[in-house]
């Protein structure tokens, strides 16, 4: 369901619905909160299962995932367990809605939303009763939490709602953007005195209508709402009143939705409902079925996932919460915050420990076979990054043979690659100026030879951007300005792409942007390429010509502006990311050589068909990745791919002289 992300929203209304409750029974009973009670409670309640999740996926991953996706999930599983996972997929960059390889923990966000939230909340209580206890004259302790609810709510949605239009990501796991839903929750709680009566004015008639309508609009949002809706931002607030009412409904007496939920098969999902949560994702994403469908894997994982959660509501939760564990006195459940943090901690090491010496070992068996077979093998001798050897099409293609060879004949993954320096073999790494989802402009970042009069323009999405290191060689050699004009999943030909309706809007305004800028600057060529169908919003039998008329739409407007118009063809994706299939245990470079075949390379002799008709010179750049149609992810100890989609850095340089000559550049000062 494309909106099914809203069960976060709801879950945040139904925690600060439920927490402020308690504390306000606990205020009515005793006059005081007691804070370590309160973290006591939580500690029992969340850190047991927690922690079982985060070390279990821990050793899966170091087990069974790729040796280079562990320090990624270690280090998830970390700031997971200090409560940070949101700051941390936020600093990442992380999109929910991405369609890339996500971790396991990503959903753990939530989680540490909700526990920074009560680091605040009932601290904010617990000074209201303090301030009221020093009063002659008292007021009830509802009319100033009502105060502060208010005023969470109000800053929280004004900064949800600013954020969320300035950086969708930043305010989907801000806890500050997030907080007027726990806020929302509270204020019910409040409102109908800890959720034991309901006001007079709010009857039963009212609040059996008012609970069908609130979940019918959930319904409605589940279905209707999608990744261009604009999350949390100001229509949170919906899911915040429509949760409410529904959560009313079950308050002094069932009524409506309420008796719907009080069916014992709804109960069953509601005990088990955290566990289920904590096993769901990793399942998800890690339950690996090759050769299953889609649509057969995914519900016998949901299956399975029930299945684990209601194992660990049983033999993990209840056992704290019934007090079947038995904990030291003084520390209490205290004792588990350090406890569970220390043991995901030392699980990490552990684990990367284990994996350090299985990559140290398959290292060595690389080594020796690399020893074994020194003769006709492409791999013997360690290629330096920082010296580029720069080939021409002829020696490009017998490198990629003699790649293949090796891996035909069983070659191991060579040792000496540097998988730290290849996380960060993507362009954007290196050449930062790029216009990101919101941006319709960009900072031109001129490469090549800066001094130069001469100005070429590389201009597209990101397989676009992927060409710039070579094109950046070949400046410098050729003597000429690069301008590069990349914006990631825009293309530049008149093809509308199938994303957020703020990024729909930037993508065409970029493109008018782009065409402007590209004629002020004068430009003697410009160099086009994009991902073959990205994004479209047509399929079926109407994409292929949609897609031919855009493209020669695009490079006509091109060539109206500028006098060499040079289209590159497409590079075809992988079935994985190639640091993922490279670091398997037992990888060998046959088990990573990719086909050429796919989208991108179906989309070639559309885009090919429309350059020649718009006048504009057709490149293939085939002959530079792969060979008889088959591409290697490692020729001359270089990883070719940096993702499933994407050249690196690195390859580019090496193959600049070759694209250099299929572009019809002489190959000035070339080294074989």
């Amino acid at each position: 369901m494309t909106g099914g992300y809203i069960g976060v929203d709801v879950f945040f209304v139904i925690s600060g619905f439920l927490i402020t409750s308690l504390l306000l029974r606990e205020i009515d009973r005793t006059g005081w909160i007691s804070i370590r009670g309160f973290y006591e409670r939580r500690a029992l309640r969340i850190l047991p299962a927690g922690t079982v999740v985060l070390v279990a996926t821990v050793l899966y991953a170091a087990i069974l995932l790729p040796m280079g996706r562990l320090d990624t999930v270690a280090m998830d599983a970390i700031w997971s367990a200090f409560f940070l996972a949101n700051v941390r997929f936020s600093l990442e960059g992380t999109d929910y809605f991405a369609g890339t390889t996500v971790s396991p923990l990503q959903h753990f966000w939530s989680l540490a939303v909700e526990e920074q939230f009560y680091l605040v909340w009932p601290l904010v209580l617990l000074g209201i009763v303090a301030l009221i206890a020093r009063r002659r004259r008292r007021p009830p302790v509802t009319r100033l939490a009502c105060l502060a609810v208010a005023v969470i709510i109000a800053g929280s949605m004004i900064a949800s709602g600013i954020e969320t239009a300035l950086s969708p990501t930043t305010a989907y796991f801000s806890t500050v953007d997030r907080a007027y839903e726990l806020a929302g929750g509270a204020l019910l709680a409040i409102l109908t005195a800890a959720g034991t009566r309901l006001p007079r004015w709010y009857g039963a008639p009212l609040q059996a209508v008012a609970g069908w309508l609130g979940l019918a609009a959930l319904l409605v949002m589940v279905v209707a709402w999608n990744e261009a809706t604009p999350i949390p931002g100001l229509l949170g607030g919906l899911v915040v009143l429509a949760t409410a009412a529904v959560l009313a409904s079950g308050i002094g007496g069932l009524s409506g939705p309420g008796r719907l939920l009080s069916l014992r098969p709804m109960q069953f999902f509601g005990d088990i409902s955290y566990s289920l949560y904590l096993w769901h994702w990793p399942l998800l994403t890690l339950g690996l079925m090759p050769g299953v469908e889609p649509r057969v894997r995914v519900p016998v994982l949901i299956v399975a996932s029930i299945a684990f959660a209601a194992l660990s509501f049983r033999y993990i939760e209840q056992p704290f919460l019934r007090g079947a564990v038995r904990l030291p006195r003084r520390t209490g459940a205290l004792l588990l915050w350090p406890v569970a943090a220390s043991l995901v901690v030392v699980s990490c090491v552990a684990a990367l420990g284990y994996v350090g010496q299985a990559a140290a070992q398959e290292q060595s068996a690389a080594s020796q076979w690399y020893q074994e077979h020194p003769a006709g093998t492409s791999q013997s001798e360690p290629a330096a990054r920082d010296k580029p050897v720069v080939a021409p099409v002829d020696q490009i293609r017998q490198r990629i043979t003699q790649a293949l060879s090796d891996a035909d004949a069983g070659a191991p993954v060579p040792p000496a690659i540097d998988w730290k320096a290849h996380k960060r073999d993507i362009f954007q790494e290196v050449y930062p100026c790029v216009a990101w989802w919101e941006a319709s402009t960009l900072k031109l970042c001129p490469v090549g030879d800066k001094t130069s009069s001469r100005t070429v323009v590389i201009v597209g999405d990101s397989h676009a951007g992927q060409w710039i290191s070579a094109l950046d060689e070949l400046g410098k050699k050729n003597r000429f300005k690069l301008v590069p004009i990349i914006k990631p999943a825009c293309n530049v030909y008149d093809v509308e792409q199938r994303f957020a309706p703020a990024e729909i809007t930037a993508c065409n305004e970029f493109k008018t942007w782009a065409r402007r800028t590209i004629a002020g600057l004068k430009a003697e060529a410009v160099v086009v390429s994009a991902r073959g169908f990205d994004g479209m919003r047509v399929s079926g039998p109407d994409r292929d010509p949609v897609w031919r008329a855009g493209a020669e739409s695009g490079i006509r407007a091109l060539k109206a502006i500028a006098p060499k118009v040079m289209v590159l063809s497409d590079v075809p994706s992988r079935s994985s990311k190639v640091d993922d299939c490279l670091t398997l245990r037992g990888a060998t470079l046959e088990q990573c050589v990719a086909e050429e075949t796919g989208v991108e390379i179906d989309s070639n002799a559309l885009t090919k068909a429309a350059t020649l008709a718009a006048g504009a010179q057709w490149v293939d750049t085939s002959p530079l990745v792969c060979q008889d149609g088959r591409c290697p992810a490692v020729v001359d100890q270089r990883v070719v791919y940096y993702d499933d989609n994407h050249l690196t850095v690195s390859w580019g340089r090496v193959v600049a002289a070759g694209l250099g000559q299929l572009l019809g550049i002489a190959p000035a000062g070339q080294r074989g």
